[in-house]
């Protein structure tokens, strides 16, 4: 038998009269209300402690999925290693995850930046490719003398001593004279 059973067969009891006085029937009355009131609560209780304990348990599951998806492992819960301390080493986690991810976008920044000169140096280095491949050229003033003997390399006068020194200094700057 049950204790609701038990209660249930005390009332029946009671029914049938078989308690002569009423102080009595009030009494066992009061004693069988008593016992219902425990029952329910002790009831109560038990589905309160069983809800608890399946929320506990679900709180645990639901920490133990968080560190694993954090570290890779599962923790291993014991009264060295509790709730918090997986609260805190998740947190350690993410923090190192975080300082990774801040490196890798000032690398990326860094890397980009670097393209971006990389580009203009390549740039430039087009211009003066296409500087180098376009000679320079200058007019060649021997053809403005009526007399060719006029013009030697050895005589040079005037004009043609700056047609000289430009051709010098511009083919020490690394281009060519077309014509020199």
């Amino acid at each position: 038998m049950t204790e609701t059973s038990d209660i249930a067969a005390l009332r029946e009891f009671l029914e049938c009269e078989i308690i002569p006085n009423e102080i009595m029937r009030n009494f066992a009355n009061k004693v069988i209300n008593q016992l219902e009131a425990e029952r329910q609560r002790a009831e109560n209780l038990d589905i309160s402690e069983t809800q608890v304990i399946a929320e506990r348990d679900a709180a645990e599951e639901a920490l133990s999925d968080m560190y694993e998806a954090a570290t890779g492992q599962r923790p291993e819960w014991s009264n060295m290693f509790q709730f918090a301390d997986a609260v805190e080493k998740v947190g350690a986690v993410r923090q190192q995850a975080d300082d990774a991810e801040r490196a890798n976008r000032n690398q990326y920044r860094d890397l980009t930046a670097g393209h971006e000169v990389q580009k203009g140096l390549r740039a430039e280095i087009a211009e003066l490719k296409a500087k180098l491949a376009n000679p320079v050229e200058l007019h060649n003033e021997r053809f403005d003398y009526q007399d060719p003997d006029e013009y030697e390399q050895g005589y040079v006068r005037g004009y043609n001593a700056s047609r000289l020194n430009s051709i010098a200094d511009i083919e020490k700057s690394g281009f060519t004279v077309k014509g020199a």
